[in-house]
């Protein structure tokens, strides 16, 4: 059980002014906690001017469960401890409320929500507009203690998974982009050409499978992860845990489609099984969405694309741009794609040197994001940031 911090008498007082918003990256935060418990007064005096600059400029610093997340997952409880005080002591946060459990923070999924809720309630409403609806309201301002009281029960089970084995379902997702041989230029026709499998020949092509989502773990997955093979055997027996029964009436491929609410004739046989893949886990993630959201509206939810969502659409496009210019991803890239999201929301997002670049290119490519996001910055360390214009 982690206990509440209590901070000192030199903590900074909360201004209750802050109008705008900054999200730092988790090594800014890991830094400042650093400089904040260091043996040497500089130090200390570095993260206090920084704080004390950011109140003075009235910037709330953001907090997600993604900071969350990998703030706790150090293996050095102390170190875990001084994060927390840390994060107690600070005159200003900001957060968005987790749409389950609202007294929580919470994440890239709750603007997902936000937003599909907004799409679903409104006539077509354009990127703009969304983001200019969801803006309104979405931000809860509180002290850094106050935020630690009411989310200690957040960071003690991000604590416990994030250090328990590096479980899949956390990081299984910061592989790169599978490209298996074969599969290149393989359509929705191809696909529909094939004849269903025998039983065994099905366990046959699961142990494949199985072994090479177990190489693709390890040269391509977070370098922290472990026993490739007991996470790839998890993950593919939970995914067919999930598996669909088939009719003799129907072919594979368009059971699938059926099965998501999809119908079949929606997609041409030209479409290649990469996109199609993206478009399905998109429904899918679509579906949970409206579960979370209390959305029952099916005709509408059939209308909503990936182009929709703006922060659904935004790490996406990043892990794009990630997957051709690096050969292997890391957890702390997934979560930089998820805060680069929030610029669609906040005034300024840090971020670092690589994942500044692929968002450069990113609002390069695709002028219709640029023009919803907020500035998104690199620094190196958190200094940096005091560099910036709005700090100069």
């Amino acid at each position: 059980m982690m206990s509440v911090p209590q901070p000192e008498q030199s903590s900074y007082m909360h201004t209750n002014g802050a109008k705008a918003v900054v999200a730092l990256d988790t090594s800014c935060l890991a830094q400042m906690s650093h400089d904040t418990h260091s043996a040497h007064c500089r130090d200390r005096q570095k993260v206090r001017h920084f704080v004390l600059k950011l109140a003075e400029k009235g910037y709330a610093t953001l907090i997600t469960l993604h900071h969350i997340e990998e703030l706790m997952q150090h293996d050095n409880a102390q170190e875990r401890e001084n994060r927390l005080e840390f994060l107690a002591s600070l005159p200003d946060l900001a957060w968005i409320p987790s749409a389950r459990e609202p007294s929580l923070a919470g994440s890239i999924l709750d603007l997902a929500v936000r937003e599909l809720k907004c799409f679903i309630e409104q006539e077509n409403p354009t990127a703009q507009e969304i983001v200019d609806h969801v803006s309104h309201g979405l931000f809860c301002f509180s002290t850094g203690q106050d935020f630690v009281d009411d989310n200690l029960p957040l960071f003690e089970v991000c604590c416990l998974t994030g250090n328990s084995g590096m479980g899949y379902k956390g990081f299984v997702a910061s592989m790169q982009h599978a490209r298996f041989s074969g599969m290149d230029g393989f359509t929705l026709g191809d696909l529909r050409k094939c004849r269903p499998c025998t039983p065994d020949e099905s366990r046959q092509k699961a142990d494949e499978l199985c072994n090479r989502l177990s190489e693709e773990l390890k040269s391509k997955g977070d370098k922290r992860l472990a026993h490739h093979n007991t996470l790839a055997s998890q993950f593919l027996h939970d995914a067919l845990a999930g598996g669909i029964d088939l009719r003799g009436d129907i072919n594979p491929a368009d059971a699938v489609l059926e099965s998501l609410g999809l119908c079949a004739d929606e997609f041409d046989d030209s479409i290649t099984a990469e996109d199609l893949g993206e478009e399905l886990v998109f429904r899918k993630q679509v579906t949970q969405l409206a579960e979370i959201a209390e959305l029952s509206s099916a005709e509408r939810l059939q209308s909503v694309r990936r182009t929709s969502l703006p922060s659904w659409r935004v790490p996406r496009e990043i892990a794009k741009v990630r997957c051709r210019a690096a050969a292997r991803a890391s957890g702390s890239d997934m979560y930089d794609g998820y805060l680069v999201a929030f610029a669609l929301y906040c005034d300024l997002v840090i971020v670092d040197k690589r994942t500044a670049e692929y968002t450069r290119r990113v609002r390069r490519k695709l002028p219709e994001l640029d023009k919803l996001c907020g500035k998104v910055a690199k620094a190196a360390n958190y200094s940096e940031v005091l560099e910036l214009p709005p700090f100069r």
